[in-house]
């Protein structure tokens, strides 16, 4: 029986215009991240912030 490995994780590619992918680079740098934790950590706040704004209006 093989195992199978169980991912709580999405996998996949993003295209980014050179200069973003730069930018978030540095910004992971001085965050100590890597450029994948740094875009998590981005996409995560952006979505606090979304569903904040949602919530005032309602």
């Amino acid at each position: 029986m093989a195992l199978q490995k169980k991912l709580d994780a999405w996998r996949g590619q993003i295209r980014m215009p050179m200069p973003l992918a730069l930018w978030v680079q540095e910004q992971g740098q001085r965050n100590f991240r890597s450029m994948n934790a740094e875009l998590v950590e981005m996409v995560r706040r952006f979505r606090e912030e979304a569903e904040a704004k949602k919530e005032a209006r309602a």
